[in-house]
């Protein structure tokens, strides 16, 4: 949960360059969907997702 926090606020993130930012946002998305499929979370998997998808 926390490393998708951390996407979303990369992703939102106004200060330095918009696409470093995205890129940090998507490493931190991408660390979010491996631990929730290690630990069986599929419905934070749906959500992790579905703020990857808007982020872009």
């Amino acid at each position: 949960m926390t490393q998708s926090n951390l996407g979303t606020g990369y992703s939102n993130r106004i200060k330095d360059d918009r696409t470093e930012n995205l890129e940090q946002a998507i490493a931190f998305y991408q660390q979010s969907l491996e631990l929730e499929e290690n630990i069986g979370n599929v419905q934070g998997q749906a959500v992790t997702f579905h703020q990857l998808a808007i982020s872009c």
